[in-house]
């Protein structure tokens, strides 16, 4: 899908996953949901998420996780995964990338 966003949130036990159609913003397509113990870290996680769905450029990228986020960066406290908005952005070659906290993003 062309022009697309990924949209996730990610909790110690599950990410979810979905994309978003910059042309229709308000339509979530492709949604799944990861066991997070199946990953390593995140990245392994949206790498298989974004094969599966034959994604291969994103023109956007938000994370609402469940752990504090400081600097750019979220440490999970029931889960290993550490997250870095800047290694994301780097990995994906994305540049935008919105790290937020769950309860942020309810609000």
């Amino acid at each position: 899908m062309p022009n697309s966003a990924l949209v996730a949130d990610i909790g110690g036990t599950n990410a979810r996953f979905a994309l978003v159609d910059m042309q229709m913003p308000d339509t979530l397509t492709c949604v799944d949901t990861l066991a997070t113990n199946d990953y390593l870290t995140l990245t392994d996680a949206m790498d298989q998420y974004l094969i599966k769905h034959r994604v291969s450029n994103l023109t956007a990228i938000t994370l609402a996780v469940a752990a504090p986020v400081r600097n750019g960066k979220a440490k999970f406290t029931n889960a290993p995964w550490l997250v870095d908005r800047t290694e994301i952005a780097a990995h994906y070659r994305c540049g935008k990338v919105r790290l937020i906290n769950d309860f942020e993003a309810i609000a």
